[in-house]
């Protein structure tokens, strides 16, 4: 009980005598403030040639006690190159500490430095003339009232940027806390730091080698400062949570010189993906492995001007297991040798990258590849790949964007070798050597830049060199089905390579295809919008024979023919297909340039089809006045067009010119609102129910206008003589000749200049339907107007025959095209 008592007193004690010596310490200090602070700055000037701007000093014993610091507030140094404006240092504090009782003897001692909140620059700029030297020459200003012995140094959230524009380096990193003990002896600095960085940028040459990387560093460093070398001992340098050992040597006395090993301790996949680019390490870091996973770095050489030092990394997996957490998927037996070499890291475009022995096995799916790029700006391409692949393990496994789901499965067997580059040239092609097949077994796939899926499809892709044959490859989208048997083109150029074509050699064989879908926008699911555009790179050859077609009201069946794409145009020689009780069949071009109009030119032969089917299925051209439901017959006719859309298929109507050479027979025309107001004019009792026989005209469209010549129609009832304009506004002019039977309706008087005797001696009466659609009357043609209008008529249908002809002439010479030029690339 009495040693308890002793060692209560004794700590009593020891706490009273260690606050005496703290208070007569403060206030010793406080009274020498002034004194200290004068008698530093003064050996300060000795040693530093550049100016310091201080807000405040201050001392204290009580911050790192038992040293007295001298405190420095809102500190601010010049470089020592006088052509830059930007300091050497600037900081919100800097502290330095003293040994109390060598201050005491008059000299200054610095055993601890601490700089908080601070930004330091050090640069080198294009002349190689450099900001830091600011200490003096020795003997310029000599001293032997300072010396160090820095046990405590101690950074908080200090910025430092390294610039050397002469060879344009840069290293830009932050530490939040670093503490670091200093030991010099004869030139030799012993330097043992830990901390916490983040390396905002490491670059050289342009090239960027780390950025926004966090960073634990626990090193041992030797700086020589008469050979001007930095030795670091094997220190610990943590990355994203990943430890590696590293060692080497930095020499710049007369020339600079790198040696630097990395070597992963304890690694797996997150060891390596920690020291990838961001994006990269987002995509691993969600994996975990286990096995064994080993990762070695060397940068050897110089770090002159124009050459820089070699660069070799060795990693790779040896039995390893790879595991995706969120659908619990494994890759097991993982195998994989890599190789990454830079002969100078200048130029990181002239390396290469080698993949050797990749194995593994995926939900019981085995496969193995090699892969080696040598030379990254022109590269050359060996690879391999043989296995087989089950899409949904492979989509739990990795899931890349824009894919929604798979399933089915791949049997691959392919393997490449050439310059990437040759495939631009078609003299330099046959350089390039592509083998093997794919095998697809119900596929199906669910896409965002599909507005439906890609359902069962199979079929085999066979590799021969740059193209690709295509062996019974069938599937659905949406509701269509296909089957294609051919050859894709210059298809690995136009994958690897930007503004590469592809051409597609082919015959599509489908039972049904569903337009409304295919032409449908991405975005507009469940709208009637279409969106119609050719790819300048597409030059494609089908031969087509699809069973059943739909395109909102057309549903034609039988469709035959061989369509061409080439330049953004698409050309037929021959489209045949039944539809609306006839057959149908075509040549024409579509001309689709970007950002510019969608041109159609054809040229249609129409026979046996239903006039009532036609209107219907044309949804009534768009206006009511006669529809599907007053018209029956049968048509055959010889149409040629021209026409402009946008690319959401919307008519430009001023663009309409056509020439249609037509026929009718059976024909009907009933409950024709025009026909039943002709009773006020005619003894005829069933105008609302016409039969007629055969009758032939040749009708224009152009500038909005339909023009009828006059045509004769022998009805049931009587006999008509009907011309006009027809107006896409909807105005009508129609003008109408009919025997004059009885005289009963007929007021004489009003009537006057609207009969007319014909050569035989009958009586006919001129009538006009005048207005529009939706507002129209019928009234007498006066002798005096009809003339002027059927010269009017006449004189201009013949300008519109004769234009039209010479613009079918230079259309015809337009869609002549050579078959060998169809997939004929253009050298680059």
């Amino acid at each position: 009980m009495n040693i308890v008592k002793v060692l209560k007193k004794a700590f009593f004690y020891s706490i009273a005598i260690l606050s005496l010596v703290l208070l007569v310490s403060s206030l010793v200090v406080y009274y020498y403030r002034d004194t200290i602070i004068q008698r530093f700055v003064a050996e300060a000037n000795k040693y530093i040639n550049t100016p310091i701007a201080v807000n405040e000093i201050n001392v204290s014993i009580i911050d790192n006690f038992p040293e007295v610091s001298i405190i420095f507030n809102k500190i601010k140094i010049d470089g020592s190159n006088k052509k830059e404006k930007s300091k050497l240092l600037i900081a919100d504090k800097l502290t330095i500490g003293f040994n109390p009782i060598k201050l005491w003897n008059n000299t200054y001692s610095i055993e601890g430095v601490s700089l908080e909140n601070a930004t330091c620059l050090i640069s080198v700029d294009k002349q190689g003339i450099i900001n830091y030297d600011i200490v003096k020459k020795q003997g310029s200003g000599e001293s032997k009232n300072v010396d160090f012995d820095l046990k405590k140094v101690k950074l908080l959230n200090v910025h430092f940027i390294y610039d050397n524009q002469a060879i344009d380096n840069l290293i830009d990193l932050t530490t939040s806390n670093t503490s670091a003990s200093l030991i010099y002896n004869n030139a030799l600095f012993d330097i043992d730091a830990s901390g916490s960085y983040q390396v905002h940028n490491i670059s050289s040459r342009g090239n960027v080698f780390i950025t926004e990387k966090e960073m634990q560093v626990n090193a041992k460093i030797v700086y020589d400062d008469i050979n001007k070398k930095v030795g670091i001992s094997p220190s610990s340098l943590q990355v994203s949570g990943s430890e590696f050992l590293t060692y080497g040597e930095y020499a710049f006395k007369d020339q600079q010189s790198i040696e630097i090993h990395l070597e992963g301790k304890d690694t797996n996949l997150n060891t390596i993906s920690s020291l990838m680019p961001e994006p990269i390490q987002k995509k691993l870091c969600v994996y975990e492995s286990a096995g064994n996973t080993y990762f070695n770095l060397s940068l050897v050489g110089d770090l002159g001007e124009k050459i820089g030092p070699q660069l070799e990394v060795q990693f790779g997996l040896k039995g390893a297991s790879i595991f995706y957490p969120d659908t619990d998927t494994r890759l097991k037996n993982a195998n994989a040798e890599g190789y990454l070499k830079l002969a100078d890291i200048y130029n990181t475009k002239q390396g290469m990258l080698e993949l050797k022995n990749i194995e593994g096995n995926l939900d019981g799916s085995e496969f193995n590849s090699n892969l080696t790029i040598i030379n990254f700006s022109n590269p050359k391409l060996i690879f391999d790949f043989s296995g087989a692949m089950d899409m949904k393990s492979l989509l739990n496994f990795y899931q890349p964007k824009g894919l929604n789901s798979a399933s089915g499965s791949l049997d691959i067997d392919i393997s490449f070798n050439g310059n990437v580059n040759d495939l631009k040239s078609r003299n330099l092609q046959g350089r390039t050597k592509t083998s093997g097949q794919i095998v697809c077994k119900e596929i199906n796939l669910s896409m965002e830049s599909l507005k439906y899926p890609l359902q069962n499809l199979n079929g085999q892709f066979l590799f021969n060199n740059i193209d690709i044959a295509l062996n019974d490859v069938s599937g659905y989208y949406g509701k269509s089905d296909f089957r294609l048997n051919g050859l894709f083109k210059n298809l690995l150029a136009f994958i690897l390579l930007e503004n590469e074509p592809i051409g597609i050699e082919a015959d599509l064989h489908s039972k049904y295809l569903d337009l409304d879908e295919l032409l449908a926008q991405t975005n507009s699911k469940g709208s009637d919008n279409y969106y119609f555009e050719l790819s300048p790179r597409l030059k494609l050859k089908f031969n087509t024979n699809i069973d059943r077609l739909t395109f909102r009201r057309f549903h034609p069946s039988n469709v035959k023919g061989n369509v061409i794409i080439k330049n953004q145009g698409l050309h037929s020689n021959g489209i045949s297909f039944d539809a609306m009780g006839g057959n149908v069949s075509l040549t024409g071009n579509i001309e689709a340039p970007s950002n510019k109009s969608v041109d159609v030119k054809s040229q249609i032969s129409i026979s046996g089809l239903q006039i009532d089917s036609i209107f219907y299925v044309l949804e009534n051209f768009n206006q009511g006045f006669i529809i599907d439901k007053n018209l029956k017959g049968i048509v055959n006719a010889e149409i040629e067009t021209s026409m402009s859309f946008d690319h959401y298929l919307n008519l430009e109507p001023a663009s309409l010119e056509a020439s249609i050479l037509t026929s009718i027979s059976k024909g009907e025309l009933n409950n024709f609102e025009p026909m039943k107001k002709l009773s006020k004019y005619v003894d005829e009792d069933k105008l609302d129910h016409l039969t007629f026989s055969n009758i032939s005209n040749e009708i224009f469209i152009q500038d909005q206008t339909i023009y009828i010549p006059q045509m004769e129609v022998g009805t049931n009832i009587t006999s008509l003589k009907i011309s006009g304009t027809h107006q896409f506004n909807q105005e009508i002019n129609y003008h109408v000749v009919t025997p004059l039977r009885s005289s009963k309706r007929i007021d004489k008087d009003e009537a006057f200049g609207a009969i007319e005797e014909d050569v035989s001696g009958q009586s006919m009466l001129y009538l006009k339907i005048t207005g529009t659609t939706s507002d129209y009357q019928v009234s007498y043609d006066k002798q005096e107007v009809k003339k002027k209008i059927a010269a009017d008529i006449k004189k201009e249908l013949q300008e519109l025959k004769d234009a039209f002809k010479n613009k079918g002439i230079k259309k015809e010479k337009a869609v002549e095209l050579e078959e060998d030029e169809y997939f004929d690339w253009d050298d680059h």
